[in-house]
């Protein structure tokens, strides 16, 4: 008996894919109103399984992360019996024929335009070849990629709302990508290399994470965004909030007045402001999220594809009221 579900995704292959027992089947467009009563306009997909052996659970991590979105995750676990719980509705746009869904065809055989947006001339990997290599990782890396999806989910539907759980963001990520670094060694007793009587570690951090990520990237620009991003992240935000309770402030009425127009938030900037702009620290974790994703997608397609990090941009404008003096400020992220 086959177990088949219909769920969003933002890619959606122009043919049907075989993979071992598993079938992905092209769709038609849907909405989905989620647990924030949000509106998606997504594409679709069918996944469809031979029998109940639970093969779409870990499938569903390794779609959601090649479509970088959560929908996948979330619709398959909602049951759909309530109007929060991820329905899923066909897409109409009679009303308004401005309303587009968001989907990415690609070629089965050819997946990676899809996964690295704006990559020139990725190299050619499929659908299936990219799955097969996933399902063979370990453990570890398995539970690192759901902390992955559980980092980005913990700011959501909260109750204590003026606790912001930004810098336990950034922990449960930097654990991602810290549990994709080769164990720990430990000397016991007194070690002939360095002398030291004490039970310590022989691992060179430095070496593992050149070894892991910082020699995989060619470009020097690049390659030093990606190390600001993760120094900052580990040294001084992981380490204090782990040890010594380190939370952000409140920063949603700490930024500045944003100028009419558009205003980019770039790595230098993100890092310089976090602390006093919500913005900022926004972008940094989405940086952040990147540097995750593409380490990610790294242990299996393999193919040593690091982007530059792109930050986030604001939408502001001004609206004045000609019957008093009361003037509106409108920021779109």
């Amino acid at each position: 008996m086959n177990n088949s579900r219909r769920l969003p995704s933002y890619i959606v292959p122009m043919e049907e894919i075989v993979l071992d027992k598993l079938r992905v089947i092209p769709a038609e467009p849907v909405i989905v109103n989620d647990d924030w009563q949000r509106n998606h306009r997504s594409g679709s997909i069918i996944i469809e399984e031979d029998g109940h052996n639970g093969l779409i659970d870990n499938w569903v991590y390794f779609h959601a992360l090649l479509a970088d979105s959560r929908l996948p995750v979330y619709a398959l676990h909602a049951k759909g019996e309530e109007a929060s719980s991820f329905q899923i509705n066909e897409f109409d746009n009679e009303d308004n024929v401005n309303l587009v869904p968001r989907v990415i065809n690609f070629d089965s055989e050819d997946l990676l335009p899809a996964v690295y947006l704006d990559y020139e001339e990725p190299p050619e990997v499929s659908y299936k070849k990219a799955y097969d290599a996933y399902i063979k990782q370990g453990n570890v890396y398995f539970s690192a990629l759901k902390n992955y999806f559980v980092a980005q989910d913990i700011n959501f539907n909260k109750r204590l709302r003026n606790i912001d759980n930004s810098y336990w963001q950034i922990v449960m990520l930097v654990s991602t990508l810290e549990a994709l670094l080769p164990p720990p060694v430990f000397c016991k007793g007194k070690c002939e290399t360095c002398g030291k009587g004490l039970s310590h570690v022989l691992n060179d951090p430095g070496k593992d994470w050149n070894e892991l990520l910082f020699n995989k990237i060619t470009d020097k620009k690049i390659r030093k965004q990606y190390r600001d991003v993760l120094d900052e992240a580990r040294y001084k935000i992981r380490n204090d909030t782990v040890h010594n309770g380190l939370a952000p402030g409140n920063t949603f009425w700490k930024s500045p007045s944003l100028p009419d127009g558009v205003t980019e938030y770039t790595t230098t900037k993100s890092l310089e402001k976090y602390k006093t702009d919500r913005y900022s620290l926004e972008s940094f974790i989405d940086q952040l999220k990147q540097v995750c994703r593409y380490l990610l997608l790294n242990q299996f397609i393999v193919c040593d594809i690091f982007p530059s990090l792109k930050g986030i941009e604001v939408h502001s404008f001004s609206a004045t009221s000609t019957e008093s003096n009361f003037t509106m400020n409108i920021e779109i992220n």
